[in-house]
């Protein structure tokens, strides 16, 4: 089964603007990839928006998430490849050698990102291996959107090993840090609000939702197609909270509000 990230890289190869946002599909490597008791981790990309590389040029920050069809770059080219490899140490080897080689890249973030993932699905994992490359790839993200991604990877990673409070713990300081407010930054704010929900703090994530909903609700579709999915499964978790508790005519409410913000 073709990876998440390599359907990425084939629809970037081939022009196309789209991404895939808030998958929960587990990374499926090449057909013979050796790996026992693999487990379910996203290895998952973005495209390296044009502000991103401005950034990491010295040129000046973007404010969201807006993207060209751009080529991929040197580093997610080296992803592509590495995925194929034929065992799981071969593919950590190349990207550690593409790395190397390659620090200044503009993904070297996702470079450090997939190599944590792929560290965790190692027998047995080498889990402090990958949170340093975690901690490796913030430091070296090169726009608030990369940032975003990485706190997002890792907290899947803590949450699908049972560590709710410290999945939380890397998110939150990420939401309060973020003065940008796009696709990134609001999907990681659903992954606030959905962590809040697995602790039974369920008026702290109504509150995490109802504050995305508002602030898209300033600038409803002005922010393309990904905004908009994440602004609907919002949306939707917020509605069902209030179903749960008994407001329903706030649901309905809510619901109308989303039909036309969608439409516009």
């Amino acid at each position: 089964m073709v990876s998440v990230l390599l359907m990425f890289i084939a629809a970037k190869m081939g022009g196309s603007r789209g991404r895939t946002l808030g998958t929960n599909k587990p990374f499926r490597a090449k057909a013979g990839m050796q790996r026992k008791n693999a487990r379910p981790i996203v290895v998952k990309s973005r495209k390296t928006d044009k502000s991103s590389r401005q950034e990491g040029s010295g040129g000046e920050k973007g404010s969201g998430d807006e993207e060209e069809a751009d080529e991929p770059t040197e580093g997610e080219k080296a992803i592509a490849q590495a995925l194929q490899a034929p065992t799981m140490e071969e593919a950590i080897e190349a990207l550690k050698a593409f790395i190397q080689q390659n620090s200044n890249d503009p993904s070297a973030s996702e470079v450090y990102t997939t190599l944590a993932s792929l560290y965790v699905q190692l027998d047995p994992p080498e889990f402090k291996l990958a949170r340093n490359s975690y901690e490796t790839a913030y430091a070296v993200a090169v726009s608030p959107n990369q940032q975003c991604d990485v706190a997002l990877a890792e907290a899947r990673w803590l949450a699908s090993e049972g560590k709710v409070d410290e999945a939380l713990a890397r998110v939150a300081p990420i939401i309060g840090e973020q003065k940008n407010f796009g696709p990134s930054q609001m999907e990681l704010r659903v992954m606030m609000g959905n962590l809040y929900l697995e602790l039974g703090h369920v008026s702290k994530a109504e509150k995490v939702f109802q504050e995305l909903v508002d602030q898209y609700a300033d600038e409803p579709g002005g922010m393309g197609a990904d905004a908009d999915n994440v602004y609907r499964a919002a949306g939707l978790k917020l509605s069902r909270l209030y179903a749960s508790t008994n407001r329903e005519s706030e649901a309905r409410k809510l619901r109308v509000v989303m039909r036309r913000n969608l439409k516009d």
